[in-house]
């Protein structure tokens, strides 16, 4: 499982997966169109594809595994041995309520398959699961020119998580990821598990003012193996010039006067 140590628990209880066959299997040409694949039973016989269902092995936790035993190393077809390819293929998920789930149709783990192998190649047959994931694309633009992007801006993505009262925190056990944007203005913070994240700007891009808002920005299923795209805007500061007159001769500067600036509340 390459999913953090089961980190957000969204591992399954079970899946299924077929065990699989090919005598003309090319490691040469994996890609090639030609390949036949024979599904076979948890004993090594080939299913009948209306018996397909019969064929499928249960992998549960703690150990994930199963013993295929006695299965042919090759076939002799046309006075040619051929070696045997197996593979497997994962087909279904079992989900919280007890049912099963084709793999193509839940969203928490990439489908996969082993790599085929002969039997004299390896013992073992392994079949690894990676996390869905979705990535947030950061564009830093000039508020006052969307065409100028901005290099330089420095961001942190936090991961929230929500109490008991409704408050959405910072998860303190989640590492904070850092980017920076490039030259073409964006910055990418990828392998997103669904979930609530705060982007907050650190850094402003050389002769701009930070943005003192955080933004939060929600992954919902939807947005797996997709790219979240968010656009943050920097202003340059204001300067302000104040010239002291006196009252009776708007010509007359005067020298020494002090000034304070706060900002309306």
């Amino acid at each position: 499982w390459l999913d953090n140590q089961n980190r957000d628990d969204t591992r399954p209880n079970a899946v299924r997966v077929q065990l699989q066959r090919s005598a003309n299997y090319d490691p040469q040409n994996p890609t090639a169109e030609n390949v036949t694949w024979q599904t076979l039973d948890a004993q090594g016989q080939p299913v009948a594809d209306g018996d397909i269902e019969t064929s499928y092995i249960t992998l549960q936790s703690p150990d994930w595994s199963y013993t295929l035993e006695k299965l042919a190393a090759s076939v002799t077809e046309n006075n040619t041995t051929k070696l045997y390819y197996y593979r497997l293929q994962e087909v279904q998920v079992q989900d919280t309520n007890g049912n099963w789930v084709p793999i193509e149709k839940q969203n928490i783990y990439e489908p996969a398959y082993s790599l085929p192998v002969t039997l004299g190649q390896a013992a073992a047959l392994t079949v690894e699961n990676a996390l869905k994931t979705a990535e947030i694309q950061v564009t830093k633009q000039d508020a006052q020119n969307a065409n100028t992007l901005l290099q330089g801006a420095a961001f942190t993505l936090q991961r929230l998580m929500q109490t008991a009262e409704g408050e959405w925190i910072v998860d303190t056990e989640w590492t904070p990821l850092t980017g920076t944007t490039g030259v073409d203005g964006t910055c990418t913070f990828r392998s997103l598990r669904p979930g609530r994240y705060r982007l907050t700007e650190t850094e402003a891009p050389s002769g701009y003012q930070a943005s003192l808002t955080p933004t939060d920005i929600t992954l919902g299923a939807e947005h797996l193996s997709d790219t979240v795209k968010v656009t943050v805007k920097n202003s340059r500061p204001l300067t302000f010039a104040f010239t002291k007159v006196a009252a009776e001769d708007h010509h007359k500067v005067l020298a020494g006067a002090e000034f304070s600036l706060y900002p309306l509340p």
